[in-house]
């Protein structure tokens, strides 16, 4: 009996600050945005799209699919920049061209910094990241 487990996260995480929800929600979105340009196209807009194909096409008797759910964590907020950072869009872009990459960055951070009157990158917001998974059991061979 194989098991397998599939788990990723989409592409909209946004980040809660108090009151602010809106323009800290709205400077994210201009981030990824900036990055969507850099997603490899065999990916589409949205990966949800390409494992649920995967999910509907598995002929295993026993496969269970979860719907998209919140997991929230405080993180502080270069915690959050450099989980952007570490997709393969900002990655892309970095090999591309490493200053507008690191400038693209310090302007997003910049930016959400001002909207939540802080200076410290090290302030504490709320991650919201939406997941799916699916589960499937392969059957074992008779």
């Amino acid at each position: 009996l194989l098991n397998c487990w599939f788990s990723k996260w989409l592409k909209k995480n946004l980040i809660f600050f108090d009151t602010k929800i809106s323009i800290l929600s709205h400077v994210s979105l201009q981030f990824y945005a900036a990055l969507q340009p850099f997603r490899n196209p065999y990916l589409s807009s949205s990966s949800f799209e390409l494992y649920k194909k995967t999910f509907d096409s598995l002929q295993y008797p026993v496969k269970e699919w979860q719907d998209i759910f919140w997991v929230r964590k405080p993180v502080p907020l270069s915690g959050y920049i450099g989980m952007v950072e570490s997709f393969s869009t900002f990655q892309a872009l970095l090999k591309k061209d490493q200053e507008e990459a690191r400038r693209l960055s310090q302007d997003i951070e910049h930016r959400l910094l001002r909207a939540m009157g802080v200076t410290s990158s090290e302030t504490e917001v709320i991650m919201g990241v939406k997941y799916f998974y699916f589960l499937a059991c392969k059957p074992a061979n008779d």
